[in-house]
């Protein structure tokens, strides 16, 4: 036995949608949703015609107060503080590597460094992650990857260590 269902606006048959209104045509659908924004107030400016994210059209493209430019700008100013700060302790890092390495190996390793974007770089005595063998001069890079394609696909994220030859190595975070 065929049940055939009907929209429980307009009593259309075919094609319905599950809704909490029950099953309805995708035309009364759209209505609803319509009238549900339409009575919905934006929770910035309180107007009628809220969006879903509850805030009206006129609100999500206003330009930015003085207030909230602000806000922004002292964010970003923390931000590159910050970072600031880490080249700065990475610098140390890089300084105390040229030391305990021969030109050579330091010019291989400037090279990892400049494939991808690295930071917190820091002196260990034991590896973490996987061995692997990328033709590096002292031996297996360890690789402890924490994102594997990230949403896009394309993202890697995680950890190297890369063998100093005495007994250290030189650990640092990457993004790709």
């Amino acid at each position: 036995m065929k049940v055939i269902q009907e929209c429980a606006q307009c009593g259309a048959e075919g094609h319905l949608l599950d809704t909490p209104d029950g099953y309805q045509c995708a035309t009364c659908d759209a209505r609803g949703q319509a009238q549900a924004r339409q009575e919905a107030s934006c929770t910035q400016c309180g107007l009628p015609e809220a969006t879903e994210s509850g805030v009206c059209v006129e609100c999500e493209t206003a330009p930015l107060s003085d207030a909230e430019f602000e806000i922004l700008a002292a964010a970003d100013a923390a931000i590159a503080q910050d970072l600031e700060d880490q080249w700065a302790r990475d610098k140390v890092i890089l300084e105390q590597v040229r030391q305990m390495v021969p030109v050579d190996v330091f010019k291989e390793i400037e090279e990892f460094l400049a494939q991808d974007d690295c930071s917190d770089y820091s002196i260990v005595e034991q590896p973490v992650g996987e061995a692997q063998d990328d033709g590096y001069i002292l031996g297996d890079v360890y690789v402890d990857q924490t994102m594997n394609g990230g949403m896009a696909g394309d993202s890697y994220a995680g950890t190297i260590c890369l063998p100093l030859g005495c007994g250290k190595y030189l650990k640092y975070d990457y993004t790709c």
